[in-house]
């Protein structure tokens, strides 16, 4: 039975690790400046540190999982949890410093800017992309993706992103090798972080706390009518229900055509 036992706490740790280690840093395309250069990698040393601390609570929500009878699995699950959740409240973090510090947002020197910065990777992720097992990362694949659309705008496109038309989406995703669904989508994640940004700036006018996550950040923007956030939410709805009764209308008058 001590044999067994051994052989379980080795393998959980295992699996741990492997989570551990699977789990990509989460960074949100919504930070960076116009009027600085964009802000060099983490550095190794406060990266080293953050990376420490987490390792450090997930081992400890391991110890106490096992500590309050949870098996093996379910402590290693809570522990994977803790290490995800943590990156993320680390990663939204930066971007509250990087939003507070830059006045504007555009997309060039804002949007861009962002995605090469989550493109860069640690030593650790380089090696594991270079195994013949490994697999291409579909989030890493939409950022250059994003990427090359941004590269092949034109100035005027880049100055005004918002008043792009249909024609120009479907020229600008030629040239980038992609669909035009990829470039309105790209302006819809601009125009979200970019009324993100605009809605941290005035909370830090009105001397208003910051929220401390995500979720709490999207809920003040719903519940702050006069935001551009609130009116691209107000959008994106009347743009769904147009699009549901449109379906209906036309199964509507399918069947009434007796086909």
């Amino acid at each position: 039975m001590a044999n067994a036992s051994v052989g379980r706490g080795a393998a959980a740790t295992r699996v741990l690790w492997q989570g551990l280690v699977r789990v990509r840093p989460v960074q949100r395309v919504l930070s960076t400046s116009t009027d600085q250069p964009a802000p060099a990698a983490e550095p190794a040393a406060r990266r080293k540190q953050t990376y420490r601390s987490l390792i450090a609570a997930a081992a400890d929500s391991l110890s106490k999982s096992r500590a309050r009878g949870a098996t093996w699995g379910q402590a290693t699950q809570e522990a994977v949890i803790s290490y995800r959740q943590g990156k993320m409240d680390d990663a939204f973090k930066q971007f509250l410093d990087h939003a507070l510090a830059t006045p504007k947002y555009d997309l060039v020197n804002g949007f861009k800017s962002s995605i090469e910065q989550s493109l860069q990777m640690t030593t650790l992720q380089k090696l594991r992309e270079m195994m013949p097992w490994s697999k291409q990362d579909p989030n890493k694949l939409e950022l250059e993706n994003q990427k090359r659309i941004i590269d092949n705008m034109s100035p005027l496109d880049l100055l005004f992103p918002l008043k792009i038309n249909a024609a120009r989406k479907r020229t600008i995703a030629l040239a980038a090798g992609t669909i035009s669904g990829a470039v309105s989508k790209l302006i819809r994640h601009f125009a979200q972080a970019r009324a993100i940004h605009d809605f941290v700036h005035a909370r830090k006018r009105w001397n208003k706390p910051m929220p401390n996550d995500t979720k709490e950040l999207f809920e003040l923007m719903r519940v702050a009518p006069s935001t551009r956030g609130y009116e691209l939410m107000v959008e994106a709805n009347q743009k769904r229900h147009q699009k549901r009764r449109r379906i209906v209308n036309h199964q509507r008058n399918h069947f009434k055509r007796g086909h």
